[in-house]
């Protein structure tokens, strides 16, 4: 009688059973794959996945204490060694963003900007109702202040771009060279600003802050935004979100 149903003869049965245990064989294999070193890329001394921090980027692990960082970051990591010189490049040109724990200001000069903003914002609210412009502000904003939805704010402090005292932020910059190797020696900063959310303010849609040059080609980086935290990234202070694109 004629089988139901697809007919293999003997032969090609016993080559399909063999494909698939190899198959199977292949997928435990994948399961079971590690690509990061066990040892620590600091003290050199071996550890689980629970222990160590495996880099985002490459195959560099680390122990939190070892690398010097307060505690376990948020979100991925990326070890010293892809977040220097030409591995930062490649890591800005395949994810669209470059996150760095080395690279930024001391606690020093963080709390000197943080002192500055607190002042400008205090000075520029303090006038904003001492002649009831509440209302432009909302509607329109003014050159140097601005507000961007509830409870944000966008402050412009001419002395962070061109400040002798605040030359770390621009031509002292400790990122600036690696913008040069994105950008070019001869980039220069076209606009700077604050940006200041206070408790319970509208969370801001996402969005980009610069247009493409084309629409349908991908072209090379003309522009980056540096973010500068001038407050610990907790979720409590809600951060400022990037989307890999």
């Amino acid at each position: 009688r004629a089988p139901k149903g697809d007919w293999a003869c003997p032969q090609c049965k016993a080559a399909a059973e063999q494909a698939k245990q190899s198959k199977e064989g292949a997928d435990a294999d994948q399961d079971d794959y590690d690509p990061w070193h066990d040892e620590c890329m600091v003290c050199q001394k071996p550890g689980d996945q629970l222990e160590l921090l495996c880099c985002a980027s490459c195959a560099n692990t680390g122990h939190i204490s070892c690398l010097g960082l307060p505690g376990n970051p948020r979100g991925s990591w990326f070890c010293p060694q892809c977040t220097s010189g030409a591995t930062a490049v490649t890591q800005f040109e395949q994810l669209g963003f470059f996150q760095s724990s080395t690279i930024g200001l001391t606690a020093e000069q963080t709390d000197l900007c943080a002192l500055l903003v607190e002042r400008r914002f205090n000075e520029a609210t303090r006038t904003v109702n001492m002649l009831c412009l509440q209302d432009v502000l909302e509607n329109q904003g003014f050159t140097q202040f601005k507000l961007r939805s509830a409870g944000r704010y966008d402050l412009q402090i001419p002395e962070l771009e061109h400040g002798e005292a605040f030359s770390f932020l621009n031509k002292d910059a400790p990122w600036l060279p690696t913008v040069r190797e994105i950008l070019g020696d001869d980039c220069r900063i076209i606009a700077s600003g604050c940006m200041l959310s206070l408790p319970g303010s509208a969370t801001q849609p996402y969005h980009s802050d610069g247009d493409h040059l084309r629409e349908k080609t991908h072209r090379p980086t003309y522009a980056l935004n540096i973010f500068v935290p001038l407050v610990d990234l907790t979720p409590r202070n809600g951060p400022t979100e990037i989307v890999p694109s």
